[in-house]
């Protein structure tokens, strides 16, 4: 077995909750792969003789106000949400990474914006410590991770 599977064998087996997260995860994202090939009925068509029923055998979420069914608008909202979730984490991180270049390689006023913005999480009420540990630590990381493993190499 690789080095990384080893890894992730490893950590989803020390911690219960990362393994249900994982496991919900991985349910999620087949959902939305899914959706189109295991949705009940199209998640948009409206049958007002259904409206509001109850689970049944056959709608077994029920359905809504306009008779659609509950459990295809659950299935085709997975892609939607996974797509916007995803959105926002590469949106983030490349506004993140584009600040802190500006700002660690330009200093003076960039610098000084960017530390606005962290003194604008101060005064959100969050503690020094939280701003580093949930906010720095997190962006940096993936930086560090490469640089130790380009050096572990480099001396191997």
């Amino acid at each position: 077995m690789s080095a990384p599977l080893r890894h992730l064998r490893y950590v989803l087996g020390e911690n219960p909750v990362t393994l249900v997260s994982f496991v919900l995860f991985v349910v999620l994202v087949t959902v939305a792969v899914l959706g189109p090939w295991i949705e009940p009925y199209n998640p948009l068509a409206t049958d007002a003789m259904h409206a509001l029923t109850s689970p049944s055998p056959h709608h077994w979420c029920g359905t809504d106000a306009v008779g659609r069914d509950i459990l295809s608008r659950i299935i085709a909202a997975t892609r939607l949400d996974l797509t916007i979730a995803f959105a926002a984490v590469v949106l983030s991180f490349a506004i993140g990474a584009l600040a802190g270049l500006a700002a660690g390689y330009f200093g003076g006023w960039t610098e000084r914006a960017v530390g606005r913005i962290a003194e604008a999480a101060r005064l959100g009420g969050n503690s020094e410590l939280r701003i580093l540990l949930a906010q720095v630590l997190p962006n940096t990381m993936p930086l560090l991770a490469v640089q130790m493993s380009l050096r572990w190499v480099m001396r191997s």
